[in-house]
């Protein structure tokens, strides 16, 4: 029997756009199917029904979103992962309700494995600005303008970033290598691929630390590349994106 695969995205367009073109490139091997899921809110109230509700499971959740659900039991389910996005903006966030949810959804094979977006998931557009002199590396957003984040992508990304249903092997290899660099400049001060693993709270933590609670800004960083990364391996990334530090 194939090996059942569930994606859960907080919202709709532009993730559908995002996992219909990476599924395209990745996780297309034999025997592996992946399945598509709306939340269709925001992760402040994921964290209401799941953390403050008790024992409720996010895949019951889950199917009374998606009628398409209705004909899976959670058990065929051997993976779960998550895209939420950090949204600081909004009214009802916090970084510890974060951390709390990240440390709930911390395993693909048990409750799911949690991914952020800083701060949403257009993050993943900007690793290529129209303008040469910016860098990705130091590219910043202010959390209470978090609203209007998507108008700055479109002014800020180059115009072959914008279309996500045209992103090619060679745009995905970029994504990667920038995005990868980056967790580890956030986390280590290093500008290179040398961590030994990725850690979602440890993300957070120098988010807080560097930028949330001293600047009220987040460093934009797109949650794929690292679920892509904990998929495949370290090994399997530097050989994806060559080893150039």
């Amino acid at each position: 029997m194939a090996e059942h695969i569930l994606f859960v995205f907080e919202g709709e367009k532009t993730e559908n756009q995002i996992a219909n073109n990476l599924l395209s490139f990745f996780i297309k091997e034999e025997g592996k199917v992946v399945v598509k899921s709306a939340y269709k809110t925001d992760i402040y109230w994921l964290y209401s029904q799941i953390i403050e509700d008790g024992d409720l499971d996010i895949f019951h959740l889950l199917k009374e979103k998606n009628d398409h659900l209705k004909e899976y039991s959670r058990d065929i389910f051997s993976q779960i992962y998550l895209f939420f996005d950090y949204d600081g903006h909004i009214s009802t966030a916090s970084p510890e309700k974060v951390e709390t949810l990240l440390t709930f959804f911390n395993e693909e094979t048990d409750n799911g494995k949690l991914y952020i977006s800083y701060p949403m998931v257009e993050a993943i557009k900007c690793y290529k600005s129209r303008d040469e002199t910016n860098n990705f590396r130091d590219l910043c957003y202010v959390v209470p303008q978090g609203s209007s984040f998507k108008q700055f992508v479109d002014g800020y990304v180059a115009l072959q970033c914008r279309d996500l249903t045209c992103y090619s092997q060679d745009h995905w290899m970029e994504i990667l290598h920038l995005n990868l660099k980056k967790y580890n400049w956030i986390t280590s001060d290093k500008f290179d691929f040398s961590f030994d693993e990725l850690c979602q709270n440890r993300l957070l933590e120098a988010q807080i630390y560097k930028f949330i609670n001293p600047h009220n800004t987040v460093s934009v960083i797109a949650s794929f590349p690292i679920m892509l990364t904990d998929y495949y391996g370290k090994s399997w990334l530097t050989g994806f994106v060559g080893n150039s530090d």
